[in-house]
C-alpha cells in the first residue's frame, strides 16, 4: 500500500520516515495556506494519477490554550479555526476527485479533548488510534464511528450524554491533576 503522508514541519515528516516503511512518502504541509495545500493536491495527484486515492486521512488539529472563553483571544479562535475546519475542508476540497476516482474513503479525525474540556490527554496506547484507522480505511464494511481504547468505549462517551453539569463534574474529576513545584 502507498502512504503518502503530509507533515507540517521537516522534523515531523523525519521522524515519521524513520519509523515507517520504505512505501511512505511525505510532504510538507500546512493546510492553513491554500496555495501549499493546492500544491500538495497536485503532488498527490502526480503519485496516484488515473488510478485515484483510495483514502484520506484528515488528521490535522489544534486546540486553543485551555481555560474560559474570557482568557482565549481571538487569534487562538481563528488558528483552531483555520486548522480544524477550514484547512480540512481545503484539503478534502482539492483531493475529492481523486478519492471519487478511486471510490475511496475519507476519515477524520478529532480528539477526545472535544468532551473532555480544560485537560490535557494522552494515551500511552497510540496504536489504539492507528488501528482505528488501518480498520476505516481496509474494512469491506467501515464503520461509520470509532472510538478507541476502552476508556473512549466505556468511559468518555457514555459519560458524555450526561447532562452537561454532572458530565463537566466527572471530566475535570479524571483530568490529571497538575504537579505543584516547592520554592
Amino acid at each position: 500500500m502507498k502512504v503518502l503522508a503530509a507533515c507540517l514541519t521537516e522534523t515531523g515528516a523525519e521522524k515519521l520516515k524513520t519509523e515507517t516503511s520504505s512505501t511512505l512518502q511525505t510532504r510538507i504541509l500546512d493546510i492553513t495556506d491554500s496555495k501549499s495545500v493546492s500544491s500538495a493536491a497536485k503532488w498527490v495527484s502526480a503519485i496516484v494519477g488515473n488510478e485515484g486515492l483510495w483514502g484520506l486521512v484528515n488528521n490535522a488539529g489544534y486546540g486553543v490554550g485551555f481555560g474560559p472563553n474570557e482568557w482565549q483571544t481571538k487569534e487562538e479562535f481563528s488558528k483552531s479555526l483555520n486548522v480544524n475546519l477550514l484547512g480540512t475542508i481545503d484539503v478534502t476540497v482539492n483531493l475529492l476527485h481523486l478519492v471519487r476516482k478511486a471510490r475511496g474513503r475519507i476519515v477524520y479525525t478529532s480528539s477526545i479533548l472535544a468532551l473532555k474540556g480544560l485537560t490535557q490527554a494522552t494515551s500511552p496506547r497510540p496504536y489504539e488510534v492507528s488501528d482505528c484507522m488501518e480498520h476505516a480505511l481496509t474494512a469491506v464494511h467501515p464503520w461509520t464511528r470509532y472510538s478507541p481504547g476502552l476508556d473512549s468505549k466505556l468511559y468518555f462517551l457514555p459519560v458524555s450524554y450526561f447532562p452537561t453539569a454532572i458530565s463537566d463534574y466527572l471530566f475535570c474529576r479524571s483530568a490529571p491533576k497538575p504537579v505543584q513545584s516547592i520554592s
